[in-house]
């Protein structure tokens, strides 16, 4: 390609995620000139599905202190990195962060924190935030009943 903008990176780099060689894809995101929210996602997303969550958190790490807030999409990957890892403090820090942005959380983020907190075996965090939702459907009710 004679110019290469951030939506061609971006699609070259998921392509890379999706077929597993998240080695090339992180080569790949480091050369980029440019990022943005979605070149975050994808490749925290392909160390989430790749089970490396650890490495998934040290993106999110890194991209915050970029300067750059991750949307609703960038938060449920963290916080099921956080999950999957077992890592508490983590996930209440990013939970912290949510609080300070907005008293409300939608149904997803709250799903995903009751999912996260379980997970680190605190059901009675989960079930506060479950307790606390102003809306519920099925798949916060299993998260909670999981959990």
């Amino acid at each position: 390609m004679t110019e290469r903008d951030v939506v061609s990176w971006n699609s070259i780099v998921n392509g890379y995620v999706k077929v597993g060689e998240i080695v090339v894809a992180q080569q790949l995101f480091d050369a980029m000139p440019q990022r943005n929210l979605v070149g975050w996602n994808v490749m925290m997303t392909g160390y989430l599905n790749s089970h490396n969550p650890g490495k998934c958190l040290k993106l999110f790490r890194e991209m915050t202190q970029r300067g750059l807030n991750g949307k609703d999409a960038t938060i449920v990957i963290a916080l099921t990195a956080c999950a999957r890892s077992a890592r508490m403090n983590e996930g209440k820090s990013v939970h912290g962060s949510l609080i300070k942005v907005s008293k409300d959380l939608n149904l997803i983020i709250s799903t995903t924190l009751i999912h996260m907190y379980s997970r680190c075996g605190r059901a009675e965090i989960a079930r506060l935030i479950f307790d606390r939702m102003s809306f519920k459907n099925i798949v916060c009710r299993n998260a909670m009943i999981l959990g």
